[in-house]
């Protein structure tokens, strides 16, 4: 199973954040539109606090 079929599978169960990191698998239309209807941006790098 690819990243992103088993990401809808358990999307639901997320957590509200406002980033969601993750790597290029999860990336499709489908899912970003997920992601901005909850209003959580999609990153593929982590950014730490200083």
């Amino acid at each position: 199973m690819s990243d992103h079929k088993g990401a809808g599978l358990m999307f639901r169960a997320l957590p509200k954040a406002k980033t969601l990191i993750a790597d290029k698998g999860y990336d499709s239309d489908a899912f970003r539109a997920a992601l901005k209807a909850r209003e959580t941006a999609a990153s593929r790098r982590a950014q730490y606090p200083p």
